[in-house]
């Protein structure tokens, strides 16, 4: 497991700071300077939490 996490979507960095998690860093997204790239630490939970928020979104797309 990587140590860190990044994602791309501000409002998935913000849903995952809402339950807890805490940002480790923003950096400039390579590919479009105008985004930033949210660095999060990837623990057990964490990966548990991304995996529960994106299935609620795919869910509630259907």
């Amino acid at each position: 497991m990587n140590k860190y996490k990044d994602i791309h979507t501000k409002w998935l960095a913000e849903e995952l700071q809402k339950i807890g998690h805490v940002l480790f860093k923003t950096v400039r997204n390579k590919r479009n300077p105008d985004y930033e790239v949210y660095v999060f630490r990837n623990t057990f939970k964490f990966d548990k939490d991304l995996t529960e928020i994106n299935k609620k979104v795919e869910f509630s797309a259907e």
